[in-house]
């Protein structure tokens, strides 16, 4: 909920005027703002009235604000997968690797949209170049026990953290550590990443100029719904349904492939290969 609000107070600009007006920076109350609320008023005002008018109420809506209100949802949605997890270091920092998923080997990976970790720290790295880039990534990844998986596209994947199917993104995880981790660890480490909060983000906007993450989190956090308190078996249902659904999903997504076929040389095989014991 709290990521469809931000992405409608995102999409609509309204978010943002109210951000630039609370900055205590001078340029953020003048020129930021003054061009955020024109574009607002040409979006809101301007733009509706000649659309109406000239086209009629339908094709406003569907080609102005329906548009609009789907990006509210998809933004909610993406951003639950491509930050879905949260790790710190000994000082307190957000662990990148893990706080921004990799996803290799989808369908749908055009442009190098599915490696967010590069998408937010590595700008400059070309979308052609970022296979050569990953591989230099691969001992951070050891280490950290980093965020990524293969074959999934981000709205699919989306939809598994939001599902809390941990079992159907333990087989997709993508194990770089020299001692690989079982199903049940890799599933146990994902669940206490996605549980954990970042108490800077308990606002629906954050402040201008960003101060920062904050140094303190929440580990873990009991959110339990009214059906769950009258009907204590009914999370277990729910879970089960919602592994269900997400694993009918990933039987149309690409079969497991080896870390070598997919590139990544240091790598022995994918973790859902690995026993238990």
């Amino acid at each position: 909920m709290l990521y469809l609000v931000r992405g409608l107070a995102h999409c609509t600009g309204f978010g943002g005027l109210l951000q630039f007006y609370s900055s205590p920076r001078k340029r953020d109350n003048t020129v930021c703002f003054n061009k955020l609320a024109w574009g607002c008023f040409v979006y809101w005002v301007l733009a509706p009235a000649v659309c109406v008018s000239t086209m009629g109420w339908e094709f406003y809506f569907w080609i102005m604000l329906q548009p609009g209100m789907c990006m509210t949802f998809f933004l909610a949605i993406i951003n639950q997968g491509f930050h879905g997890f949260i790790s710190f270091d000994d000082k307190k920092e957000h662990v990148k690797c893990v706080t921004s998923t990799t996803l290799v080997s989808g369908l749908d990976d055009y442009f190098g949209e599915d490696d967010h970790m590069a998408h937010h720290h590595f700008v400059g790295v070309y979308y052609k170049d970022l296979p050569d880039h990953q591989r230099t990534q691969v001992q951070m990844w050891a280490d950290e026990h980093a965020s990524v998986f293969q074959g999934l596209d981000v709205f699919t994947f989306a939809v598994y953290v939001v599902l809390k199917a941990w079992p159907v993104m333990a087989k997709r995880y993508m194990d770089f550590s020299e001692k690989k981790l079982s199903q049940k660890e890799i599933e146990a480490m994902l669940e206490l990443r996605a549980h954990r909060r970042d108490t800077e983000y308990s606002g629906i906007m954050p402040a201008v100029p960003w101060s920062g993450r904050a140094k303190t989190h929440v580990e873990t956090y009991q959110d339990k719904a009214l059906l769950s308190t009258l009907w204590p078996g009914f999370d277990g249902y729910a879970r089960a349904m919602q592994t269900w659904v997400c694993e009918k999903m990933d039987e149309g997504m690409p079969p497991l492939s080896t870390h070598e076929k997919l590139g990544f040389d240091r790598c022995a095989q994918v973790v859902s290969q690995v026993s238990d014991e």
